[in-house]
């Protein structure tokens, strides 16, 4: 273009863009720059820890190279074998770190970096079928393996028990969710109260690719949303004024930064993911599980036993008259018969009868595909 030529915003970036498929998108352009100044992380002296018993909302402190650094504990997770406390992973830093709190006046350690961490993600692995290409969703998710599992507890500093998960992806999400009350406590900045205000924020481009956050949280009403450096870690949580589903946690945050409109307005704001789900699914799980057995509903292997077949819901059984009547016979075969099971499974391995598993192996070898 020629430096004569009167341009207009359109000229840069179009009014509409055209999906593949015919659909058409509306763009709209609002210039707010971010305010580049590095807000001030809060003192020790500052900082609420607890007196005995330490959870989400508090603070953890890593000492790098004669440093302190201070994040927010989010939540205790477990993998079924261990629990973590989830945090932020710039903070909680490299594998097998040593990591400090202060409880009763008294700095205790209270576990090291696990290697289970989340950096980053590639948009279309982690939202399926939506198109992102050279574009990763930002994580930045790190663990706490607790040291002494007797030393926590599992309420939230400020808000208390969690509810169920906000299980979102790219089947469910949607704009409906903006505008959303949310909620969380952060050990800089105490209790915080938000909404989201925006999807896939990009927060930078290095090297050809584009960094987003899933969620852009704002203030809900006219005072600023008040988030400072040791927030990162804080998990938000969905407010739904449900008693069954309670706050429903949706993200972690990582990051922040402030909008300025003018001289004197100032908008700030958290960055959070939701991928954090990854470490909470056996947990999940766990709770499916328990819920379907109080239900009085079965609770689904991936296979099923001989002779029967999961119904729709796969929390009941069905009968398969096929297997079952080879069932009955091996019954016949042992209690009236007499054979042995070494014997009944010679006599199905010579009549070609299958195994469970589909092999060709059957009764007489019990390592694997046995009734």
């Amino acid at each position: 273009m020629n430096a004569s030529e009167d341009l207009t915003a359109s000229d840069f970036i179009p009014n509409t863009i055209y999906l593949p498929d015919g659909r058409r998108v509306p763009l709209c352009v609002v210039e707010a720059p971010l305010v580049e100044r590095e807000a001030e992380a809060p003192s020790l002296d500052e900082l609420r820890f607890p007196s005995a018993r330490i959870g989400g909302g508090y603070p953890f402190i890593s000492r790098v190279q004669g440093i302190d650094h201070v994040a927010s504990i989010g939540c205790l997770v477990t993998d079924g074998h261990l629990t973590y406390a989830l945090t932020s992973r710039h903070v909680s830093g490299e594998p097998d770190e040593e990591l400090f709190s202060v409880i009763g006046g008294e700095p205790v350690p209270i576990g090291k970096s696990s290697s289970k961490q989340l950096r980053r993600m590639e948009f279309e692995e982690t939202y399926k079928k939506w198109p992102g290409q050279n574009v990763f969703v930002n994580l930045e998710v790190g663990l706490i393996e607790v040291a002494d599992l007797r030393q926590w507890t599992t309420q939230i500093y400020g808000v208390g028990q969690l509810g169920q998960l906000a299980d979102l992806s790219a089947t469910n999400l949607s704009l409906d969710i903006i505008g959303y009350p949310v909620r969380a406590y952060g050990c800089a900045s105490n209790a915080l109260y938000g909404q989201i205000a925006a999807l896939f924020y990009r927060s930078k481009t290095v090297g050809g690719f584009e960094y987003v956050a899933d969620f852009l949280i704002g203030s809900r009403s006219d005072k600023p949303l008040v988030t400072r450096p040791g927030d990162s870690g804080t998990v938000w949580a969905l407010e739904t004024n449900d008693q069954n589903l309670g706050l429903m946690p949706i993200g972690v945050q990582w990051g922040g930064g402030v909008f300025a409109t003018g001289r004197s307005k100032q908008f700030p704001f958290a960055l959070a993911t939701k991928e954090f789900e990854r470490f909470m699914i056996a947990d999940r799980m766990r709770r499916g599980k328990r819920s379907k057995a109080k239900q009085g509903k079965l609770v689904a292997s991936p296979q099923s036993d001989y002779g029967f077949r999961y119904n729709e819901t796969r929390d009941g059984y069905e009968v398969d008259e096929v297997r079952m009547a080879l069932v009955r016979r091996i019954f016949r075969m042992v209690g009236v018969e007499g054979m042995t099971l070494n014997a009944v499974g010679t006599r199905l391995e010579a009549e070609g009868i299958p195994a469970p598993r589909g092999d060709a192996l059957g009764i007489g070898r019990r390592s694997e595909g046995s009734f």
